[in-house]
């Protein structure tokens, strides 16, 4: 169990002894980092620490981070998750009343395309997905528990709140870190005050080799706020070609970037391709803040980032679109939104 009192602090081996008994961990824990690691940015050493590093390898070669020091707190974390594990322990059948319905975001089922069957069986796990600043938490409380457990709608809600307000924060840092006449046009997709909270949970599989937990893909949103685990290793992030696992840590936040952002950029920052891999002895449990665009704009890239010698590959398409083109390219959107295709 990690201890929650060293939250925000980083431990390092001091001696050989150690770190091989760190890297014998990290093995049995199935990360690999193949001589990379994904970049970690200490949010307590400044603006100007956090703007240089989001611009450099962590938007550009990576595409995703873990934040430390992030302003979250760990209470508030330690809560979501205490009261999404209760969620998840109920029988399948009490889930089942807040089965996601086609054509809603909101409900139980591990299914990313809306208008299809919440419940798809190649994938071992579930999920619990709200929007943002609705009444969701508490209608689905009211369902599940007889007293409508408040502390499982406050837990949640101040979980997506205060994801949300450090989506914005770390978006205007990556807007700082653009060329000065771009960042006009990239504040404007920072404006709505919308998003989902995605729980996943993925159970212990006896035999991980031969399932997914969740398949190969790109988040479909601005960027997402994740606290992956305490202690179980499952994310992992295709660089370069090779999956590479995020080192769960209980006092980081994992951020990876959107769809929409790379499309802002015109790919200068990546929308990288990650996956969930499962455990054959311990279950593990996530929650994932994703951030939206405004629904009433256009969404293409800044014209410095535009030329003839680098087009844009997407033609320019409204949120509505995005959400469609999901329904058929659902691991990757932008594929249904290519500029040939128009």
């Amino acid at each position: 169990m990690s201890s929650h009192g060293d939250a925000g602090r980083t431990h390092k081996p001091t001696s050989s002894t150690d770190m091989e008994m760190e890297k014998e961990m990290e093995m049995e824990m199935g990360i690999s980092d193949g001589g990379s690691s994904v970049p970690v940015i200490d949010m307590a050493q400044g603006r100007d620490h956090i703007v240089e590093h989001l611009g450099g390898a962590a938007c550009k070669a990576w595409g995703c981070f873990q934040l430390i020091n992030h302003g979250m707190a760990m209470k508030c974390v330690e809560d979501a998750r205490e009261q999404s594990r209760l969620l998840f322990a109920l029988p399948t059948a009490h889930k089942l009343k807040v089965k996601r319905m086609p054509g809603q975001f909101t409900g139980y089922g591990n299914g990313a395309v809306v208008n299809s069957e919440a419940l798809n069986e190649e994938y071992y796990s579930e999920a619990l997905t709200l929007r943002y600043r609705s009444s969701d938490a508490e209608s689905i409380g009211g369902k599940l528990w007889p007293d409508g457990n408040p502390e499982f709608r406050k837990s949640v809600v101040e979980f997506s709140e205060a994801a949300h307000k450090l989506s914005l924060e770390v978006l205007g840092y990556v807007v700082d870190g653009l060329p000065v006449e771009s960042r006009k046009h990239f504040k404007e997709y920072l404006m709505e005050q919308s998003g989902t909270l995605r729980v996943n949970n993925y159970p212990l599989c006896p035999q991980p080799a031969l399932h997914t937990g969740l398949p190969p893909h790109i988040d479909a949103c601005v960027v997402t706020v994740l606290h992956q685990s305490d202690n179980v290793a499952g994310l992992e992030v295709d660089k370069d070609g090779s999956w590479v696992g995020v080192q769960p840590r209980h006092d980081a936040l994992v951020v990876i970037v959107g769809a929409i952002v790379q499309v802002l950029t015109n790919g200068v920052y990546k929308a990288v391709k990650h996956r969930a891999v499962l455990n054959a002895e311990r279950s593990r449990l996530s929650l994932a803040y994703s951030a939206y665009p405004p629904s009433n704009l256009a969404i293409v890239p800044a014209s410095q980032f535009v030329s003839d010698d680098k087009p844009s590959p997407y033609r320019p398409f409204s949120w509505a679109e995005f959400l469609a083109a999901k329904q058929k390219y659902v691991t990757d959107p932008l594929l249904g939104l290519l500029a040939e295709s128009s």
